[in-house]
């Protein structure tokens, strides 16, 4: 290539040599004309320069970007196949609660007649067993809606239905359908609204499957104890309206290692207690996806053996 360059006025190209060391060298050369006075060719001029460590670098960087554009397309379509997963995996646990809710409600339906129909006489011989049916027929019932409700979430099939709401109103409602709860476990409830009458713009029914899903958690894990709402109206760094929703018991709390699944969907988190804690493992799960469906957040502290405030933020205006 070389030598062919020379015979030539002008050419430029590049020449790999092995130097004494053995090693190879990429030079760039380029052939130039020599002339007189005249202007007549006399000769030629070679120029040789090294690029060797411009080649690796060049080298080094296509490989880098046939790297990055494989990573790029195996991203895609694992994205593709994961969102394609979940479609499968949503439209299954959906399809799948419908099915099963219809036989469980006949269910728990027959075995509340047959504790109505019963005599007294006869039905000292069944309590227990009728009971012990209808509650885990209400357990599974119970288990098959919440999956249905976050397979709909995660399948973005949950709408919302935005209204003025009184959230004092709201708040005396849930007190009324949750002190049989209370009641059980000795627990004593208070509500404090800052400023108010508060009206809100929100999703009453959200809003309340929220609100339920929490005080039924600090319930469950707190004995002869206190559970405070505290509600109050804020204003952010960049004007917006927001109402924090605080729910604070003085259970047994959480331990620092089981905050980061706290809100993971099937998880049960650890105490330090030996008292067995049924439930789905779902409740928080929902509540965070509600929160964050309604363009809020939820946020968690806790100590252990002291107890746990969990905080509702949501736009005072809907989302």
């Amino acid at each position: 290539t070389l030598i062919t360059s020379l015979a030539q006025e002008n050419a430029s190209d590049e020449l790999t040599l092995t130097t004494t060391a053995g090693k190879k060298a990429v030079y760039e050369f380029q052939v130039s004309p020599l002339q007189t006075h005249d202007g007549e060719i006399n000769g030629r001029l070679l120029t040789l320069r090294d690029i060797t460590e411009r080649k690796k670098a060049e080298a080094a960087l296509a490989e880098m970007v046939t790297k990055q554009q494989h990573l790029l397309t195996e991203l895609s379509l694992a994205k593709e196949a994961a969102e394609t997963a979940n479609r499968a995996k949503s439209a299954f646990l959906a399809n799948m609660s419908h099915e099963l809710r219809t036989p469980l409600t006949a269910i728990i339906g027959y075995s509340e007649l047959l504790q109505e129909q019963l005599n007294m006489e006869d039905y000292s011989r069944f309590p227990s067993r009728l009971q012990n049916i209808h509650n885990a027929a209400d357990h599974l019932l119970t288990l098959i809606s919440d999956i249905l409700d976050l397979s709909k979430i995660e399948a973005g099939k949950t709408k919302l239905y935005h209204e003025e709401i009184d959230l004092g109103v709201l708040l005396n409602n849930i007190e009324m359908t949750i002190q049989p709860l209370l009641t059980k476990n000795q627990n004593q409830l208070q509500t404090h609204i800052i400023t108010p009458p508060l009206i809100i713009y929100t999703d009453p029914t959200r809003l309340r499957q929220i609100l339920l899903n929490l005080l039924s958690n600090a319930n469950k894990f707190t004995q002869n104890g206190q559970i405070t709402v505290t509600v109050s109206r804020k204003t952010t760094e960049t004007n917006e309206k927001i109402i924090d929703i605080d729910v604070q018991d003085t259970g047994i709390g959480i331990m620092p290692t089981e905050l980061d699944k706290l809100f993971a969907p099937f998880t049960q988190i650890k105490t330090d207690t030996a008292q067995n804690h049924e439930g789905t493992g779902l409740g928080l799960a929902i509540t965070q996806r509600l929160c964050q469906l309604m363009g809020g957040i939820i946020l968690v502290k806790s100590d252990p053996g002291v107890g746990s405030t969990f905080t509702v933020r949501l736009p005072a205006h809907g989302h």
